[in-house]
């Protein structure tokens, strides 16, 4: 089989030869010197490719091996010319769709402040004011901006930074920055106050650093309630100490033994619009349909504020299209049973995080777990779950003058 390129620009057919000579057919085909490629057999025929300029010879090869041949694929420059001579405006329509999306993506559509460290949320809104200040905002052309003189800027203006870089990411813009390290606010000197509880629980243990215990081990306490009086030595001080308590989390959970739903396969679909202020959405790319049965739809608007002072609000839409495919599981009565257990026990787990304010279950020692079954004649598995865990809860909270003294300084 020769490499078919050549065959793309001079232009070729697939033929399908019918008829009991099909091997005659080719034999004769090889003899004339006609160039076949790609021949594969299927039940009852034979597939081959020719070129375009021997196709005419194929007539007398049919008749002279009792065979007939059909083309049914054209391939190669010619057949495409002809295509876009009966479509003038075909490929005007390519580029200008091209030119569109190419016009598109020139815009800024979001910026991002971030960096090696975490950005607190008022030093990101100050940098992208200093940013738009200095050109770089949405809506405004990636072209038109000189983003080494909007770094420069920031830097000036902003005296706490030491590192800015702005990243082009597509259409999106990623500001960069590094702030000056300070001193770690657990370090610092801090003014007289007390420590409070964070959330509710039973005192387990209280290690006094700096100021008076207000509680002891087995004392019921409520989120804010003083734990640490600032008060030592009849003067005030910034209460410090350990207070670990006991705390609970309840949860329930259920099972039945046919759960059925949907879930994601991975596959996905995009399609592109433009909605010029509150008109219709011109589809531009893409799907203009869910190729899928059962899906779920995501969008994306990404507005190009350019012109929001000389003409309409145009947004870009997104769409992303991903198909659901269903599922079901079935669970013996025990296994329905056991994972009723194991729903209950996740979720009184999430509640008792959830209660002391943790984002994790680092700082939360689990010390026991009870579940119970529930029987209900409705064909459920139920379960219910209590987890006790035991953490610090104390948090300091700036006071003065009688809010940090116990009740015996303020009566003596």
């Amino acid at each position: 089989m020769k490499n078919d390129l050549p065959g793309i620009f001079r232009g070729a057919v697939d033929i399908e030869i019918s008829g009991r000579f099909s091997e005659r057919f080719l034999n004769l085909a090889f003899q004339e010197g006609i160039e076949l490629s790609r021949i594969h057999k299927k039940e009852t025929s034979v597939v081959a490719r020719v070129p375009l300029d021997h196709v005419h010879q194929l007539r007398d090869i049919a008749r002279r091996s009792h065979c007939a041949f059909r083309i049914h694929r054209r391939v190669g420059l010619p057949f495409t010319l002809a295509f876009l001579r009966r479509r003038p405006l075909l490929p005007l329509a390519a580029a200008a769709a091209v030119f569109l999306l190419s016009f598109i993506s020139s815009f800024i559509f979001s910026i991002e402040v971030g960096g090696p460290y975490p950005v607190l949320p008022e030093d990101g809104q100050k940098v992208l004011q200093l940013a738009a200040e200095a050109g770089v905002e949405p809506g405004r052309s990636r072209w038109g901006v000189d983003l080494e003189a909007a770094e420069q800027y920031i830097l000036l203006n902003f005296s706490e930074l030491v590192f800015v870089e702005i990243a082009e990411q597509g259409v999106h813009l990623m500001i960069k920055v590094v702030k000056r390290v300070d001193v770690a606010p657990e370090d610092a000197v801090k003014p007289p106050g007390n420590l409070v509880a964070a959330c509710d629980g039973i005192i387990e243990d209280v290690l006094v650093r700096q100021g008076t215990a207000a509680v002891k081990s087995g004392d019921a306490v409520s989120r804010g309630d003083i734990l640490i009086y600032g008060w030592q030595g009849g003067a005030e001080v910034a209460a410090n100490g350990i207070v670990t308590a006991n705390l609970w989390g309840e949860g329930y959970g259920e099972c039945a033994e046919l759960e059925e739903g949907s879930e994601p396969s991975g596959r996905t679909a995009i399609a592109i619009g433009v909605q010029i202020d509150s008109g219709p959405l011109l589809h531009l790319a893409g799907a203009a349909r869910s190729p899928y049965e059962m899906y779920r739809v995501s969008h994306q608007v990404a507005r190009t504020i350019i012109w929001r002072k000389t003409g309409p609000t145009v947004e870009v839409i997104f769409t992303e299209i991903g198909e659901l495919l269903p599922f079901s599981i079935v669970y013996t009565p025990e296994e329905a049973r056991l994972q009723a257990r194991t729903r209950a026990k996740e979720n009184a787990y999430e509640n008792l995080l959830r209660l002391c304010g943790a984002a994790d279950g680092d700082a939360l020692r689990l010390t026991a777990t009870r579940i119970e079954d529930i029987a209900l004649p409705d064909g459920l598995a139920r379960a219910h779950a209590v987890c006790e865990g035991r953490t610090e809860i104390g948090v300091y909270q700036q006071a003065a003058g009688q809010e940090t003294q116990p009740p015996a300084a303020e009566a003596g």
